[in-house]
C-alpha cells in the first residue's frame, strides 16, 4: 500500500515538485545568472572614480522624466548602478543600469521580465500571484511526505543493511538501487530544503511582518543622497553598501542594506541601516525571526560558498529523483505489458 502511495504521488506530483526545486539552484545563484542573461547590467562602461549618487538619480530622471526612484542597487564590483522606478505606468517597476563612473545607460528593462525574475517566481509561486503561495506550500509538504515514504521503503533488514549503505549498484538492480541511494545518501540535504520551504512559506505573524516601507511623498529638496550613504557606511565600517530604499523620501528614512561576502565557509551577511534625515544613522542585524534563519539555511549562505553551492545541489536533487523513479516503473510496466 505504501508503495503504491509513494509511485503515484510521486509520478503525479513529482514533476512539479522537482521543477520547483531545479528553479531554486538558480534563485541560489541570482547575480550570476542575471549576469548571464543581461551583462549590460552588470558590465559597467569605464574605470574611474564612481560618480556621486545624486549625480546618477539625475542621469536616471534624465532618462525616464516622469518616474520616481523607489530602490538604487550598487553592483557589488562597484561598476554599475541598477535604479528601480514607478512611474505613470502603474505598478511595474522600470530597471535601469547605469555606468557608476559615467552616469550613462546601459541598459533598461522591466523588472517583472527578467529571466531571474521570472524563475523566482516561478519556485515561489508557480509564475501565479501570491494567491498561489499555499498550492507551493502544499508541494512543500508533500515532497516531505514522499522523503519519508521512500526512507521507510528503503530501510532494510538487518542482513542487509551493510550492502545497502555501500556505494556499490546491485548488479541486475542497478536503477532502482542508484534511485533509492541518491535519495537515502541525500536525505540531510533535501528534508532540510523542504522544511525550510515550508518555514518560508507559512505566513508571517503581525510581530514578525517586515516593517512597512516609508509612505510615498512628493519629491522635495533632500540632503544629498551621497552624504546619507556615508553617513550610513560610518556605522558599520568595513561593510558594502549593495541596496538603498526610500531614496527619494523626503521625509522619511533611507534604508542602506550592506553587505559583507561570504568565505569559503563563512556565511554571508547583510545589515540594515536606517539613517534619518538630520539624525544620526542606526543599524539594525537582520536575521533575528525565524523566516531570516530559515532563509540563510534553505539558500545555503549560512555555510559560505560551500553551503550554497550543496544546496544548489539538493535543488536539483528533486528532479534526478523523479527521472530515475520514473524510469523504473516506466521498465516495471513494460516488462507487465510483455508477459500479460
Amino acid at each position: 500500500m505504501l508503495r503504491s502511495i509513494h509511485r503515484w504521488a510521486s509520478l503525479v506530483l513529482g514533476l512539479p515538485i522537482a521543477l520547483i526545486a531545479a528553479s531554486g539552484a538558480a534563485v541560489d545563484y541570482w547575480f550570476e545568472i542575471d549576469a548571464l542573461a543581461a551583462p549590460s547590467f552588470y558590465a559597467g562602461d569605464s574605470a574611474g572614480p564612481p560618480l556621486p549618487l545624486d549625480r546618477l538619480a539625475e542621469a536616471a530622471h534624465r532618462a525616464v522624466p516622469d518616474a520616481r526612484i523607489e530602490t538604487i542597487f550598487l553592483n557589488q564590483d562597484g561598476r554599475v548602478a541598477i535604479i528601480s522606478l514607478t512611474g505613470p505606468w502603474g505598478n511595474r517597476l522600470r530597471d535601469l543600469a547605469l555606468g557608476r563612473a559615467s552616469g550613462r545607460v546601459l541598459g533598461a528593462r522591466w523588472q517583472d521580465e527578467a529571466l531571474i525574475d521570472r524563475l523566482y517566481a516561478f519556485h515561489t509561486s508557480l509564475l501565479l500571484d501570491d494567491g498561489a503561495r499555499p498550492l507551493v506550500l502544499g508541494l512543500a509538504v508533500v515532497f516531505l511526505a514522499l522523503l519519508a515514504s521512500g526512507a521507510v521503503l528503503w530501510w532494510p533488514a538487518p542482513a542487509r543493511r551493510r550492502s545497502a549503505l555501500s556505494l556499490r549498484l546491485a548488479p541486475g538492480a542497478r536503477l532502482i538501487d542508484l534511485h533509492a541511494k541518491a535519495g537515502i545518501f541525500s536525505l540531510a540535504l533535501t528534508v532540510l530544503a523542504g522544511v525550510t520551504a515550508v518555514i518560508l512559506l507559512l505566513p508571517l505573524q503581525a510581530d514578525e511582518s517586515a516593517s512597512p516601507p516609508p509612505a510615498a511623498l512628493p519629491r522635495s529638496p533632500m540632503q544629498p543622497l551621497q552624504g546619507l550613504l556615508d553617513a550610513a557606511l560610518s556605522a558599520s565600517p568595513g561593510w558594502q553598501a549593495v541596496n538603498l530604499v526610500g531614496p527619494e523620501n523626503s521625509d522619511g528614512p533611507l534604508r542602506v542594506i550592506l553587505w559583507r561576502p561570504a568565505g569559503l565557509i563563512r556565511s554571508e551577511a547583510l545589515r540594515i541601516v536606517t539613517v534619518q534625515r538630520g539624525a544620526r544613522a542606526v543599524a539594525e542585524l537582520p536575521g533575528s525571526d525565524r523566516h531570516e534563519t530559515a532563509r540563510s539555511l534553505h539558500n545555503g549562505r549560512i555555510g559560505g560558498e560551500l553551503g550554497r553551492a550543496a544546496m544548489a545541489f539538493a535543488a536539483l536533487l528533486p528532479l534526478a529523483l523523479w527521472l530515475t523513479g520514473a524510469l523504473v516503473w516506466w521498465r516495471k510496466a513494460k516488462a507487465q505489458r510483455r508477459h500479460s
